[in-house]
């Protein structure tokens, strides 16, 4: 579905689920505040809990790259509460700007824009470094939508070594006899 124009997308299933996916992202920004969370804080699951609501909606009607986006956020509550990320400093304000980047995605795609999850690559390398990954490459976001087919030629392309023309044909095997 990704890199198609918003005439393209049935924005149906978006616009029908959408309260609550923000729903679902201001309660996990409501979740984690401000304040810098320690390891094991309960907001944190909180607010995981709320973006795999949030995840899960958009997953459902196809939006691959910002649910890919969204997964890393998760991942990264995840591990957070777990312990497992090395420095939690500034990890809220980069937690809460990539839910206000999910929110903004869906804003311009209900306003008619593209969906082109690759404009949050720049917050997706930042998620993914405090999680401790050193290599993100752009395609991780790029999910293009592999149903559509260029239009079939207006007539079939002779194989090779054939000539299109049949009289063309008769003079080629006439000069090689």
């Amino acid at each position: 579905m990704n890199t198609t124009t918003s005439t393209q997308q049935d924005l149906g299933p978006l616009i029908w689920v959408r309260g609550e996916i923000d729903l679902a992202l201001m309660r996990a920004a409501e979740a984690l505040g401000d304040a810098e969370h320690q390891a094991g804080a309960e907001q944190l699951k909180f607010a995981q809990t709320h973006l795999h609501q949030a995840r899960g909606a958009l997953a459902i009607v196809g939006l691959d790259g910002l649910t890919h986006f969204c997964d890393a956020l998760e991942q990264l509550f995840a591990d957070w509460h777990g312990g497992r990320i090395t420095t939690t400093q500034g990890a809220t304000a980069l937690a809460q700007r990539a839910i206000s980047a999910v929110r903004a995605h869906l804003d311009e795609l209900v306003a008619g824009g593209e969906d082109q999850p690759m404009r949050l690559m720049p917050l997706y390398r930042d998620l993914m470094a405090l999680r401790g990954e050193s290599v993100v490459v752009p395609s991780e976001l790029f999910f293009p939508d592999l149903t559509l087919r260029p239009p079939a030629p207006a007539q079939p392309s002779p194989a090779p070594g054939e000539t299109p023309d049949p009289a063309l044909k008769n003079l080629t095997r006439e000069s090689v006899a």
